[in-house]
């Protein structure tokens, strides 16, 4: 079972490494460096992980295991989105839907 951790368990680990694994032999060391607050609109609450990988990570998508030496490990679905001077830009958004009542 994969593990859900909060906005705000994430937001402790900024500016820390998460080691990616992307396949058995592919793993690659990204560092958080910011989440977004939360935001409920159209029933959801959203909030952004946004990562830095180095220059040379391939640009890749999809279900991805991690591991953080303060919050453990679980799976994210993790966005290439640009590359800037820090490197490769990835996020992963996450949307829960709120009760309707």
């Amino acid at each position: 079972m994969i593990k859900e951790f909060t906005r705000d368990e994430y937001a402790e680990c900024v500016d820390t490494d998460f080691v990616f694994s992307f396949s058995p032999e592919y793993k690659v060391t990204m560092k958080l460096i910011e989440v977004t607050a939360e935001i409920e609109k159209f029933r959801q609450r959203t909030y952004v992980l946004t990562f830095t990988a180095p220059e040379d990570t391939p640009i890749v998508q999809g279900m991805a295991a991690f591991e953080n030496e303060k919050i453990g490990q679980t799976q994210i679905f993790i966005v290439p989105v640009g590359k800037d001077s820090r490197g490769v830009i990835f996020e992963s958004v996450f949307n829960k839907l709120l009760d309707p009542a």
